[in-house]
Protein backbone atom coordinates (compact mmCIF):
# COMPACT_ATOMS: atom_id res chain seq x y z
CA UNK A 1 0.00 0.00 0.00
CA UNK A 2 1.16 3.84 -0.94
CA UNK A 3 1.84 5.98 2.03
CA UNK A 4 0.23 8.96 1.28
CA UNK A 5 2.31 11.45 2.94
CA UNK A 6 5.39 10.37 0.95
CA UNK A 7 3.21 11.90 -2.02
CA UNK A 8 2.10 8.96 -3.97
CA UNK A 9 -1.01 7.76 -5.09
CA UNK A 10 -2.14 4.71 -6.83
CA UNK A 11 -3.85 6.25 -9.68
CA UNK A 12 -5.81 3.53 -12.42
CA UNK A 13 -3.88 3.10 -15.28
CA UNK A 14 -5.13 6.12 -18.40
CA UNK A 15 -4.37 4.83 -21.42
CA UNK A 16 -1.61 2.76 -20.70
CA UNK A 17 0.40 5.93 -18.74
CA UNK A 18 1.88 3.80 -16.18
CA UNK A 19 2.60 5.82 -12.75
CA UNK A 20 6.22 6.54 -13.67
CA UNK A 21 5.29 8.75 -16.45
CA UNK A 22 2.49 10.67 -14.12
CA UNK A 23 5.27 11.13 -11.60
CA UNK A 24 7.34 12.59 -14.15
CA UNK A 25 4.93 15.13 -15.35
CA UNK A 26 4.20 16.39 -12.29
CA UNK A 27 7.94 17.09 -11.22
CA UNK A 28 8.38 18.44 -14.38
CA UNK A 29 5.72 20.57 -13.54
CA UNK A 30 6.45 21.34 -10.13
CA UNK A 31 9.70 22.03 -11.39
CA UNK A 32 8.74 24.74 -13.93
CA UNK A 33 6.41 26.47 -10.78
CA UNK A 34 9.54 27.10 -8.67
CA UNK A 35 11.06 28.45 -11.76
CA UNK A 36 8.63 30.57 -11.91
CA UNK A 37 8.04 31.61 -8.87
CA UNK A 38 12.11 32.30 -8.64
CA UNK A 39 11.69 34.58 -11.25
CA UNK A 40 9.20 36.56 -9.39
CA UNK A 41 11.06 36.33 -6.58
CA UNK A 42 14.11 37.71 -8.18
CA UNK A 43 12.32 40.42 -10.18
CA UNK A 44 10.59 41.55 -6.83
CA UNK A 45 14.10 41.64 -4.72
CA UNK A 46 15.64 44.07 -8.10
CA UNK A 47 12.85 46.42 -7.64
CA UNK A 48 12.71 46.49 -3.99
CA UNK A 49 14.90 48.89 -2.01
CA UNK A 50 17.41 51.37 -3.78
CA UNK A 51 15.78 52.77 -7.40
CA UNK A 52 18.00 51.97 -10.42
CA UNK A 53 18.23 55.61 -10.87
CA UNK A 54 19.50 56.35 -7.72
CA UNK A 55 22.41 53.48 -8.50
CA UNK A 56 23.16 55.51 -11.94
CA UNK A 57 23.22 58.70 -9.76
CA UNK A 58 25.46 57.23 -7.34
CA UNK A 59 27.63 56.12 -9.61
CA UNK A 60 27.91 59.34 -11.58
CA UNK A 61 28.53 61.16 -8.30
CA UNK A 62 31.79 58.54 -7.93
CA UNK A 63 32.40 58.87 -11.33
CA UNK A 64 32.90 61.91 -11.27
CA UNK A 65 34.73 62.59 -7.59
CA UNK A 66 37.27 60.16 -8.78
CA UNK A 67 37.69 60.85 -12.66
CA UNK A 68 36.33 57.59 -13.78
CA UNK A 69 33.86 57.05 -16.40
CA UNK A 70 30.88 54.09 -16.64
CA UNK A 71 29.00 52.57 -18.99
CA UNK A 72 25.11 51.91 -18.61
CA UNK A 73 24.01 48.74 -21.25
CA UNK A 74 19.76 48.10 -20.96
CA UNK A 75 17.86 45.43 -22.53
CA UNK A 76 14.19 44.19 -23.28
CA UNK A 77 13.06 41.56 -21.32
CA UNK A 78 10.29 38.95 -21.62
CA UNK A 79 8.38 39.18 -18.18
CA UNK A 80 8.32 35.44 -17.49
CA UNK A 81 12.37 35.61 -17.17
CA UNK A 82 12.82 38.80 -15.84
CA UNK A 83 13.54 37.35 -12.62
CA UNK A 84 16.00 34.66 -14.02
CA UNK A 85 17.58 37.09 -16.53
CA UNK A 86 18.66 39.27 -13.64
CA UNK A 87 20.29 36.27 -11.89
CA UNK A 88 22.06 35.07 -14.72
CA UNK A 89 23.07 38.46 -16.30
CA UNK A 90 24.54 39.38 -12.51
CA UNK A 91 26.46 35.88 -12.42
CA UNK A 92 27.73 36.96 -15.64
CA UNK A 93 29.41 40.17 -14.35
CA UNK A 94 31.81 41.71 -12.12
CA UNK A 95 30.96 41.89 -8.70
CA UNK A 96 31.28 45.70 -8.92
CA UNK A 97 29.19 45.90 -11.76
CA UNK A 98 25.35 46.68 -10.81
CA UNK A 99 21.84 45.37 -12.01
CA UNK A 100 18.48 45.96 -12.11
CA UNK A 101 15.24 46.89 -13.42
CA UNK A 102 15.05 49.93 -15.40
CA UNK A 103 12.22 52.20 -14.78
CA UNK A 104 10.06 53.10 -17.77
CA UNK A 105 11.09 56.47 -19.48
CA UNK A 106 8.10 57.92 -18.17
CA UNK A 107 9.16 57.22 -14.70
CA UNK A 108 12.62 58.64 -15.11
CA UNK A 109 11.93 61.40 -12.53
CA UNK A 110 11.18 59.66 -9.17
CA UNK A 111 8.30 59.91 -6.82
CA UNK A 112 10.35 62.18 -4.50
CA UNK A 113 11.22 65.00 -7.34
CA UNK A 114 7.29 65.11 -8.40
CA UNK A 115 7.37 62.35 -10.85
CA UNK A 116 4.42 59.85 -11.26
CA UNK A 117 4.90 56.67 -8.72
CA UNK A 118 6.84 53.40 -10.06
CA UNK A 119 3.83 51.02 -9.53
CA UNK A 120 5.08 48.97 -13.17
CA UNK A 121 9.02 49.65 -13.76
CA UNK A 122 8.65 48.15 -16.96
CA UNK A 123 10.42 45.23 -18.19
CA UNK A 124 14.44 46.52 -19.21
CA UNK A 125 17.22 45.31 -17.32
CA UNK A 126 19.73 47.11 -16.74
CA UNK A 127 23.30 46.92 -16.22
CA UNK A 128 26.21 49.68 -14.71
CA UNK A 129 29.37 48.71 -15.36
CA UNK A 130 31.96 51.01 -13.48
CA UNK A 131 35.32 51.83 -15.17
CA UNK A 132 34.12 50.10 -18.35
CA UNK A 133 34.65 51.72 -21.78
CA UNK A 134 32.65 51.58 -24.51
CA UNK A 135 34.61 48.16 -25.96
CA UNK A 136 34.48 46.24 -22.63
CA UNK A 137 30.63 47.27 -22.02
CA UNK A 138 30.13 45.67 -25.70
CA UNK A 139 32.23 42.70 -24.73
CA UNK A 140 30.36 42.48 -21.31
CA UNK A 141 26.62 42.72 -22.26
CA UNK A 142 27.09 40.23 -25.07
CA UNK A 143 28.46 37.83 -22.41
CA UNK A 144 25.71 38.59 -20.45
CA UNK A 145 22.73 38.35 -22.76
CA UNK A 146 24.05 35.48 -23.79
CA UNK A 147 24.21 34.10 -20.14
CA UNK A 148 20.35 34.29 -20.17
CA UNK A 149 19.21 32.05 -22.99
CA UNK A 150 22.39 31.25 -25.12
CA UNK A 151 21.15 33.33 -27.78
CA UNK A 152 21.93 37.41 -29.35
CA UNK A 153 19.82 40.15 -28.25
CA UNK A 154 19.66 44.02 -29.46
CA UNK A 155 20.87 45.99 -26.33
CA UNK A 156 21.25 49.85 -26.11
CA UNK A 157 24.29 51.23 -24.24
CA UNK A 158 25.56 54.79 -22.90
CA UNK A 159 29.07 56.06 -21.41
CA UNK A 160 29.55 58.42 -19.06
CA UNK A 161 31.03 61.44 -19.76
CA UNK A 162 30.96 60.59 -23.40
CA UNK A 163 27.43 60.47 -24.28
CA UNK A 164 26.06 62.27 -20.93
CA UNK A 165 26.78 63.88 -17.60
CA UNK A 166 23.61 63.68 -16.55
CA UNK A 167 21.97 60.25 -15.02
CA UNK A 168 18.67 60.65 -16.07
CA UNK A 169 19.78 61.37 -20.00
CA UNK A 170 21.49 58.56 -19.68
CA UNK A 171 18.82 56.33 -19.04
CA UNK A 172 16.82 57.68 -21.35
CA UNK A 173 19.16 57.13 -23.53
CA UNK A 174 18.87 53.51 -22.88
CA UNK A 175 15.16 53.32 -22.09
CA UNK A 176 14.04 53.65 -25.20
Amino acid sequence: MNDPSMGERTVASNGGENRTGQVERLQAEVGRLKALLQSTQMALLHQGGESFLRKVRREKERSERYKHFFALVAFECDPDELGQALSRVQASLRNADIVGVLPRAELLTPPEEGGPPASNPGHRVGMVMPETNRQGADVAARRALRAIDGAERPFAMALYPDDSTDAVELLRMVAV
